[in-house]
């Protein structure tokens, strides 16, 4: 995994600082199996992913749903463990603890950065 911020696109505002982005199949498929709830301020980006998995959850979590250029296609509160959530136009999902995205107040059609840690 890489790690990094995601930030609004049109004026730098960090949205989430530390998110972890997934760099290759098998932590794509993993995405937060087996692993503790996401804190505050953290998310989990999968790349050429474009549905979501409850399967083995024991928490609910917030999805965002973006295209290949980093729009806001869809966003996802409080999916429950064993459900299913997708977006067909999707490229990107970025995970996050649940009731984040009332915090973070995005929207659908707005464009996303990625910045590596440094």
């Amino acid at each position: 995994m890489v790690y990094g911020r995601l930030l609004v696109a049109d004026d730098k505002k960090c949205l989430v600082q530390n998110v972890s982005r997934t760099t290759n199949f098998f932590e794509r498929m993993r995405g937060l199996l087996f692993r503790r709830a996401l804190e505050e301020d953290e998310a989990l980006l999968i790349t050429s992913c474009n549905s979501v998995h409850m399967f083995g959850m024991s928490y609910p979590i917030d999805l965002i749903y973006l295209d290949k250029n980093w729009t806001v296609l869809k966003l996802v509160e409080k999916l429950k463990p064993w459900r299913v959530s997708a977006c067909p136009a999707a490229n990107i999902v970025v995970e996050l603890p649940a009731s984040s995205l009332k915090k973070i107040f995005i929207k659908n059609g707005q464009r996303l950065e990625w910045e590596n840690e440094t």
